[in-house]
């Protein structure tokens, strides 16, 4: 049997070497089967071996310029055919498309934080995230249509901690106090309807419920990364249409979520980088008037994890830019 070939190494930029594009792509096809037949298909699920040391070992090791562009690519041909078999959803086919639609969601959020100092490099954009992970609970409720509830209880796709499906306990609006200020900010200066103050309030809670067990230590990281990472598909689907029109709101919340993942990013290597990088560009976008509600993201992404989430001292007579 020949010997396993290794992933390739980068270019040697100086002395001018390169590596053909097709050549990359079989070795790196060769190194993702060789991962995948020893180690993935083996423990393929929650098991904690693979996904907590060997996958971001293997994520880790060569994210060179080239490494990442063969990444995107085959990022962008994963989510073309995905949306294929999202048009055709059968008895046949939803269980992998389930599967699919979860892997190409942590792929969309753990790309947040690739270092990205070439500026050849597409900026990455949050909302493909929440698109991607949202869309996972229309495949689980067509799922419960194709087969039946009694079906999707027993297959084990909500098996494991925390509660996935326990929506009362997401939504109680006492998780939301750390960060109630951001429910009535500039509320005068903006026409929000009952429905998506209700949508506000749901996502400040499920983000307060997330602070309190990392700050306590309720939550085991892993718990707690399985919460944040489902976020989009357990809020309402308006949430992440609000974020995609720049709402300031649901901009900052969505910060805030960063910031929680970059106070586990030591226990959970999946974070490195997202909130550093997606942070300062949503602060960026933000209208002047909005940028103080941002004071705690800001100092958790410029390393200070020791900052106390919860409000910012808001001026109660906003500046005219607040909208």
């Amino acid at each position: 049997m020949a010997e396993q070939q290794a992933l390739p190494s980068p270019p040697d930029e100086a002395s001018g070497q390169a590596t053909e594009s097709n050549e990359v792509e079989g070795v790196l096809e060769l190194g993702l089967m060789h991962e995948w037949t020893a180690y993935a298909s083996k423990t393929f699920s929650t098991a904690w071996e693979f996904w907590s040391y060997r996958a971001p070992a293997l994520v880790a090791a060569k994210r060179s310029h080239d490494m990442i562009i063969i990444s995107r690519q085959y990022f962008d041909r994963a989510i073309d055919r995905h949306r294929k078999a999202l048009a055709n959803l059968t008895v046949d086919n939803i269980e992998s498309v389930y599967m699919t639609s979860v892997l190409v969601a942590f792929n969309a959020l753990f790309m947040l934080g690739e270092d990205e100092k070439d500026p050849t490099l597409p900026a990455l954009d949050p909302i493909l995230w929440l698109r991607l992970a949202s869309g996972t609970a229309m495949v689980c409720e067509r799922w419960r249509e194709l087969i039946g509830e009694e079906w999707v209880a027993a297959s084990g796709l909500f098996y494991g901690k925390p509660d996935l499906s326990n929506n009362a306990e997401f939504f109680k609006p006492e998780h939301a106090k750390p960060f109630e200020k951001l429910l009535t900010y500039a509320q005068e200066y903006e026409r929000v309807d009952k429905e998506d103050q209700e949508v506000y309030a749901k996502a400040l809670s499920y983000v307060g419920l997330i602070y309190k067990g990392i700050q306590t230590k309720s939550d085991h990281p892993m718990a707690t990364c399985r919460r944040l990472f489902a976020m989009p598909s357990r809020l309402p689907l308006r949430f992440t249409a609000m974020a995609e029109q720049g709402q300031p709101r649901a901009m900052a919340i969505l910060a805030h979520v960063f910031a929680c993942m970059r106070l586990l990013d030591d226990k959970v290597l999946w974070f490195k980088g997202v909130a550093e990088r997606q942070i300062p560009r949503i602060e960026q976008g933000l209208p002047q008037g909005w940028k103080n509600m941002l004071e705690w993201p800001m100092a958790v992404a410029g390393g200070d994890v020791s900052a106390i989430g919860g409000d910012a001292s808001a001026d109660e007579n906003l500046p005219s830019g607040v909208l």
